[in-house]
């Protein structure tokens, strides 16, 4: 069978997906298959600012505004492409072209997703305008398509793009990625919808490639006379998987200046207790570590075959036992890397830290959540909030940037304790270099939606859109839903004044590794002259 996995939009395209190279080297290395990956979503956001820079649409009624948003659109592909543009690293150029470049495509976003959804629902034609996707795949000839879905943002995207292929080529259609497992009974509501993977993909598309019954391929779901069947769930062993294989990308034309690479040292959660958490009784999320030297291997092979020295850890977490074998590991074999990753702020002491540091760790973004211990303690974070500062603060001493994410109106949340997490960051501002905070999110399958009373829910209302998987919900205690909107559009200009640098590399992860990595390599300061 001849395969194509496809990265569907709408995501902000700084690296190459690292799902569809994952599955690529373990088919392509396993069975005498060949695949094919496509990013779409680094397509699409190519040709809507072709189109945007072409005068095809505007994005303002006004001339002069919808032409300075043509120059910053411009100016914004040159400065997140070009390497050696120095654009980038000041403040006065990167700002306006990073909030244009957001602006544009969430617009895009708006107006497309009705389109989509009309589409996929017999209520619109977008056959001519999904044509220019479709045809980089239909003309692989594909047997078998399969699409990895990260977030809620690509579902429709993949779902109309899946459709018209259906029509015009009849192959099978794969749905897998984190995405996938929230909502398999939905997927499969559509019938050009074959499959949904759940957990390892490996598993199930190297079965299907196999032409094995689906009844006997694990972690497979599909329908059968009309009942959704969900097979047993295997985990691989990573250690005896193959390198990522990212060559069918051009990793240059990502919209990041120096190449980073998205790789794995564990797969699943140490933790597993987090009640706001999705996907805490997945069997994928059982905790699974590459063995250290297996991992320096990996990323020797990754710097020496894609030119590059950036790295993104994209685990659940990683334990403080863990990173200490990794920036061990790191330091004994002389392998010259920058990285970044997440991390619970929990044991991590300076002697760690200033190895994790001297093995190329350039940023950590950290799962602060709160600064009110009664609601770390209801998240079940594991967490202490004198510990949690102290960590800031190693970490600063150690040279390693940080990055906060915290959420105000979690159950229960009283007004001064959302306070008290607003005086936290003021007085930590110090050892924030970025921050990530928003508003909490109630989400089908997490321990508060099973457990509603416990946690003083008084009513839940899902969303009209049957792919958002958060919940519109009413409070016996604390704070309102709505309150909480409040209280974070109130302290909006405080959160963007935490963020050293700029307000946007957060939403340009990537972005923040190269940031932080070239102007330590100039060892100048990051504001302009």
């Amino acid at each position: 069978m001849k395969t194509c996995l496809v990265f569907p939009p709408q995501l902000i395209p700084t690296s190459a997906p690292l799902g569809l190279a994952l599955l690529k080297s373990f088919i392509e290395s396993g069975l005498n298959e060949k695949v094919k990956n496509i990013d779409l979503n680094l397509y699409f956001h190519n040709s809507v600012i072709d189109n945007f820079l072409e005068g095809r649409f505007s994005l303002y009624s006004d001339k002069e505004k919808n032409q300075r948003s043509i120059e910053l659109i411009k100016k914004s592909s040159e400065i997140f492409k070009d390497k050696d543009n120095y654009g980038f690293f000041s403040p006065s150029v990167y700002n306006p072209c990073a909030n244009e470049f957001l602006y544009l495509f969430e617009n895009i976003f708006k107006a497309n997703k009705p389109l989509l959804k009309g589409f996929i629902e017999d209520k619109a034609d977008l056959s001519q305008a999904l044509l220019p996707f479709t045809k980089e795949i239909t003309k692989e000839k594909p047997d078998l398509v399969g699409f990895s879905i990260l977030t809620i943002e690509q579902i429709y995207y993949a779902l109309a793009l899946a459709k018209k292929l259906k029509q015009d080529i009849n192959a099978k259609i794969v749905i897998g990625g984190a995405a996938a497992r929230l909502f398999p009974e939905k997927f499969l509501g559509y019938d050009f919808i074959d499959f949904v993977v759940k957990g390892d993909g490996e598993m199930a598309l190297k079965g299907l490639l196999e032409g094995k019954n689906k009844e006997e391929i694990n972690n497979l779901i599909y329908k059968k006379e009309g009942k959704m069947i969900s097979n047993k769930e295997q985990n691989i062993d990573i250690n005896k998987m193959p390198f990522p294989d990212f060559s069918d990308f051009d990793l240059d034309d990502y919209f990041c200046p120096k190449r980073v690479i998205t790789t794995l040292t564990s797969r699943g959660c140490y933790w597993k207790r987090c009640t706001f958490c999705a996907d805490y009784d997945a069997l994928s999320m059982q905790y699974r570590t590459k063995e250290i030297s297996r991992l320096i291997e990996e990323l020797r092979f990754l710097k020496e075959s894609y030119k590059t020295d950036y790295f993104y850890f994209a685990d659940e977490m990683i334990s403080p036992v863990m990173f200490k074998k990794i920036s061990d590991g790191l330091i004994k074999e002389g392998l010259d890397i920058r990285y970044y990753t997440q991390l619970k702020p929990k044991d991590f002491d300076l002697e760690l830290l200033r190895n994790m540091k001297k093995s190329g760790c350039t940023a950590l973004m950290w799962g602060v959540e709160s600064a009110c211990q009664r609601i770390l303690d209801l998240i079940n974070k594991g967490t202490n909030v004198t510990e949690i500062g102290d960590i800031l603060k190693r970490s600063n001493q150690a040279g390693i940037k940080n990055a906060v994410y915290a959420f105000g109106g979690f159950p229960t949340e009283t007004e001064q304790e959302y306070n008290s997490t607003i005086e936290w960051l003021n007085e930590n501002r110090a050892y924030i270099d970025i921050q990530f905070t928003g508003l909490f999110r109630l989400t089908k399958n997490s321990r508060i939606e099973k457990d509603l009373s416990g946690f003083k829910i008084a009513s839940i209302n899902a969303s009209d859109d049957a792919f958002n998987p958060a919940y519109d919900y009413g409070v016996k205690e604390g704070i309102s839903q709505q309150r909480s909107s409040e209280l974070f559009d109130k302290n909006y200009t405080f959160f963007l004044g935490l963020n050293k640098f700029s307000p946007f590399l957060g939403k340009f992860r990537d972005h923040i590794l190269v940031y932080f990595s070239e102007n330590e390599a100039r060892n100048q300061p990051m504001h302009d002259s």
